[in-house]
């Protein structure tokens, strides 16, 4: 992209029989000796793994007894009719009254003792379920209920969708073919543009029939995606039906790293309508490469991009960092704190404008989240862009990801985000120069009347999760108006060192 941004510091029981026993464990909090190491993918793995992330990296001080109380009263959650009591130092596990087993618990600080209780406790738990208990529901279940005793984005997810929010993160190797079974029959609901299969002319509502020479028939919807998926340049052999042709035909295709496109560009009166849905590994790269092609696009001077963020849920941040950072010159982006020596980092932005210095207006709503006030927050706050629609979502956390054993994966909070100027990005949101929240579609003269009302918008503008019919009209009337936009954008020095502050930490 030519700008890159800096970041500165910165052993289950046996299941026949039905014993009380007491579990009994290392009274210290060392880990075990290398000897001793369960293997990889055991559920007592998957716990360590869990616990010691969490305690680990999660923005408060966590034990890993609080971590693994929480999931053993998760056991519940997925059979109501089991039942943990704390007495003391004992823990007792009993289904329907009957006391299924006693344990010990380890010091508060033991996250491998935590992990055996917590693998044992399960492990007596699908014993006394019905035949084809499921292991990783109630491993879901124990996870579920730890990680909402944190907070409202910690989460857990089993492997086949911790599998799906990384080829969402990150892309997949494929053919960009979106296919579900209905009725009976497999049918492409979506075609990625520009890849393989759009540029094979393959089109939404087209029959899946075979995969390499293999017929679709009765497979699970699961399969069908698994087949359609390879290694990068491999070759897939389809047939498809067209809606009222005669007759199958086929395609070859050659499968290569697909990312869901997270771009769409427009450009209507000189003026660029960028609207951005996400944030994933190609956002920063697919938007550059759209605002390259603008002025063969155009053949005339660029006067203004509108940039669309409302419904923008979020995704990596690093991505919303690179995005800023193609718009502004310098100084910081974003700040970011938490209680791991990671977490705390100060993002700031490599000199170079992409677009030259264009007037830009943002647009915001209730929907807009996480990575998508990143970006709002920074081009507003460096006086880069005027913001218009509503207050936004007010997420301003960040997240990491923590792989287990398994194939699942722990998202958990880690830190808070704070604006260029110091200001708190959670629960607080960004808050728009110019509100449309609640404004009727015929009021007259919408942004003359709302002009000199930056500093009213800014402590009252509601959220609105709905889109503003008002919002596009404002925005480009701004773009449209110089003098206007120059004066909106502006502040006084004195104003800027008034409400300039250092971020927490420093």
């Amino acid at each position: 992209m030519g700008k890159s941004h800096k970041k500165k510091w910165g052993p289950p029981p046996p299941s026949s029989v039905l014993v009380v026993a007491s579990l009994l464990f290392s009274a210290c909090a060392a880990e075990r000796p290398l000897s001793e190491v369960p293997p990889a993918d055991t559920p007592a793995a998957v716990f360590a793994a869990g616990y010691g992330g969490i305690v680990a990296k999660y923005i408060e001080p966590r034990t890993a007894r609080e971590l693994a109380l929480e999931s053993l009263e998760g056991l519940a959650d997925a059979d109501p009719a089991l039942n943990l009591k704390v007495q003391g130092r004992l823990l007792r596990l009993s289904r329907d009254d009957r006391l299924l087993r006693v344990g010990v618990a380890p010091p508060p600080q033991s996250i491998d003792g935590w992990a055996d209780l917590s693998a044992d406790f399960l492990a007596v738990s699908l014993a006394n379920q019905p035949a084809g208990a499921d292991r990783d529901a109630f491993m879901a279940a124990m996870f579920d209920r730890a990680l909402g005793s944190l907070d409202e984005y910690s989460r857990y997810a089993a492997a086949p969708q911790a599998q799906r929010q990384r080829e969402k993160r990150k892309g997949y190797s494929g053919v960009g073919l979106h296919v579900h079974a209905f009725e009976g029959v497999v049918l492409v609901t979506d075609v990625i543009p520009g890849s393989p299969a759009n540029k094979a002319g393959i089109r939404t509502s087209d029959e899946l029939l075979k995969i390499n020479g293999l017929s679709v028939d009765g497979l699970d919807i699961d399969d069908v995606h698994d087949w359609l998926r390879g290694p990068v340049s491999s070759r897939l052999d389809l047939v498809l039906r067209r809606p009222d042709a005669a007759e199958p035909f086929e395609v070859t295709l050659h499968r290569r790293h697909i990312f869901a496109p997270t771009v769409e560009y427009k450009h209507r009166d000189s003026i660029a309508h960028i609207q951005l849905s996400g944030f994933n590994r190609d956002t920063a790269r697919s938007l550059t490469r759209h605002l390259q092609k603008i002025p063969e696009k155009t053949g005339k001077p660029l006067r203004g991009i509108v940039f669309d963020l409302r419904d923008n849920p979020g995704g990596l941040m690093d991505q919303a960092i690179a995005v800023a950072d193609l718009f502004l010159e310098s100084d910081g982006i974003i700040y970011t704190r938490g209680r791991h020596p990671n977490s705390s980092q100060t993002y700031s932005a490599a000199p170079g404008d992409i677009s030259g210095g264009v007037p830009m207006v943002v647009l915001l709503n209730g929907k807009s989240a996480s990575s998508a006030e990143i970006v709002a927050a920074a081009l507003q706050t460096r006086h880069r862009a005027l913001v218009v629609g509503s207050r936004s979502y007010g997420k301003g956390t960040v997240q990491t990801v923590i792989p287990l054993p398994n194939g699942a994966e722990i998202t958990l909070t880690w830190s808070l985000l704070y604006t260029p100027s110091g200001e708190p990005l959670n629960q607080l949101g960004v808050l728009p120069d110019i509100c449309t929240a609640g404004l009727k579609e015929k009021a007259p003269s919408p942004l003359r009347a709302l002009a000199g009302g930056k500093s009213a918008g800014k402590t009252a503008c509601p959220t609105a999760h709905a889109e503003s019919p008002l919002d596009l009209p404002i925005a480009e009337e701004l773009l449209g108006n110089a003098a206007l936009y120059a004066s909106l954008l502006q502040e006084t020095h004195e104003e800027i060192a008034a409400t300039a502050k250092p971020p927490p930490g420093n």
